[in-house]
């Protein structure tokens, strides 16, 4: 069974300080250097644009100057310390988070392939030009004669 993601960092309360200051403390990332990473994960998807030739979005994009970019970043930091089960997030080499990203990105990729093949089966039928209405022209054999109706009867009840 392999380890459980983040098992082989330390805990904040293992480290001799956890600042987040340059140079993490323990073997763990600093907050600059997380910044640093979440900002390249939001910006990633502008890659695959470009690389189909669409313009990147600019709402991906997050500025180094973002300072609620910033204190969001510095939150989910201290909370990544905090949940042992997170700490693999401020693994410096990244492993955990590169599989994590791999394996989402695979997933949502096949969800959204799926969601468009479930709204293409929502969609209606192609009507046809008559929609199974058979149009008979005046005097086509198939068209009852007035006369004829006359000589109908009604169904009688059963």
């Amino acid at each position: 069974m392999p380890p459980e993601p983040g098992a082989d960092i330390p805990h904040a309360s293992e480290t001799d300080s956890v600042t987040g200051d340059a140079g993490g403390a323990g073997g763990l990332m600093s907050r600059d250097d997380f910044f640093a990473c979440l900002r390249a994960v939001f910006g990633a998807p502008n890659a695959l644009l470009l690389a189909k030739g669409h313009d990147p979005l600019l709402s991906l994009q997050i500025h180094p100057g973002d300072d609620h970019a910033r204190r969001a970043s510095d939150c989910l930091y201290d909370t990544c310390l905090d949940v042992p089960w997170l700490r693999w997030l401020l693994s410096p080499d990244g492993t955990w988070a590169q599989r994590a990203m791999i394996i989402g990105g695979f997933a949502f990729a096949k969800f959204q392939v799926i969601r468009a093949e479930i709204d293409e089966r929502k969609k209606p039928a192609p009507a046809s030009a008559n929609d199974g209405v058979v149009e008979v022209e005046p005097g086509d054999p198939a068209e009852p004669v007035p006369e004829d109706l006359a000589t109908l009867e009604p169904e009688k009840a059963a």
